[in-house]
């Protein structure tokens, strides 16, 4: 209890803090395709810090905590930026000359609950 209510609920808060400021900051100044690459980047570092900082018993917890910030809070706009991509494609006749971002953004969205539909 006391790693919990004295390590763990405050790193938990500082980090959904920091990533929420950094997410929407990085949003307005990149984009929504350069952000799916920085938000995979910060899961990546999170999980990696997770396991060499935090009691297992944490990881689940930090896991969703990051999910929820870096992928479920931005999970409209992610499908939005989708249909769009999907839309521009079809209407210019083409087929989709760069998949990377579609599969950036599946990935991301079948970490979180509904997030592909």
């Amino acid at each position: 209890e006391l790693y919990k209510e004295h390590f763990e609920n405050v790193y938990l808060l500082e980090m959904r803090d920091y990533y929420t400021r950094e997410s929407l900051a990085f949003i307005d100044a990149n984009g929504v395709s350069a952000y799916m690459k920085k938000a995979e980047a910060r899961i990546e570092e999170e999980e990696e810090r997770s396991r060499r900082y935090l009691d297992k018993s944490s990881l689940d917890r930090a896991r969703k905590e990051v999910d929820n910030v870096l992928i479920d809070s931005k999970r409209e706009l992610l499908q939005i930026e989708c249909r769009d991509y999907l839309e521009r494609s079809t209407a210019q006749g083409k087929e989709l000359s760069d998949v990377a971002d579609l599969r950036r953004m599946y990935s991301l969205l079948s970490r979180i609950l509904d997030g592909v539909e």
